[in-house]
């Protein structure tokens, strides 16, 4: 993964637990930090959805960089570029890993699965995620929808699906060895347009000795 320069201050980052602390001499030691909105991540910052706080970095083709504080391997790193979200309409709508709106952070991309193709990579117990996809959506219309995704030959047992709708970021979690086809991840409440996405990282809590293939494959939205 390549490493940018961040504009924000490197001595401290303006993150809303730093901000808290005011008065204090100097900042505390934030390593690991974890996001689930934009406001925690202070000024000029934004929760990227890996749950890490990213900032303005010129040096990036995405034009920003995760903050020192960060969990490793994001800290200092630049942010991959996304493409735009897949357009859902009304009646709903289909992600696949092969359109321009998925973002493949380190997967392997392989034969079989929906529409031909699908990625993968393996499980593990990383404290963060090395390897990682993000289904970039872009919705219609606001409303009520049932998120399911594609899976064929998945081994991991522990797929911890993140599902930003809206405001809010939800997990799922998936047994990818009991599906073969679509399953579904649960109804959530979409907002009208983009900044919404689904995240499925690779650190699963699952030991990479037991080489576990977690699939990245098409998600699907439909109105109830």
């Amino acid at each position: 993964m390549s490493r940018g320069r961040s504009d924000a201050p490197r001595a401290c980052q303006p993150l809303l637990a730093c901000a808290l602390l005011l008065g204090a001499t100097g900042c505390p030691e934030l390593a690991g930090h974890r996001c689930t909105s934009h406001g925690e991540c202070g000024v000029d910052g934004r929760c990227e959805p890996t749950g890490a706080c990213s900032f303005p970095a010129s040096a990036c083709d995405s034009g920003r960089a995760y903050g020192e504080h960060a969990p490793e391997p994001l800290a200092g790193a630049c942010v991959p570029p996304a493409g735009a979200g897949c357009r859902v309409a009304v009646t709903g709508g289909v992600a696949d890993n092969g359109d321009s709106c998925f973002v493949n952070n380190g997967l392997v991309g392989d034969s079989g699965g929906y529409d031909g193709n699908h990625a993968s990579t393996l499980a593990n117990s990383g404290e963060a995620a090395s390897d990682s996809g993000v289904w970039n959506l872009d919705v219609a219309v606001a409303g009520r929808y049932l998120v399911e995704v594609y899976v064929e030959g998945g081994e991991s047992q522990r797929a911890t699906y993140h599902v930003r709708h809206g405001a809010t970021l939800d997990a799922a979690q998936l047994d990818q060895t009991r599906v073969s086809g679509w399953a579904g991840l649960g109804m959530f409440d979409f907002a009208a347009g983009a900044d919404q996405w689904i995240f499925l990282p690779d650190n699963t809590g699952e030991s990479v000795l037991e080489r576990r293939s977690l699939i990245y494959d098409a998600v699907r939205l439909s109105p109830p």
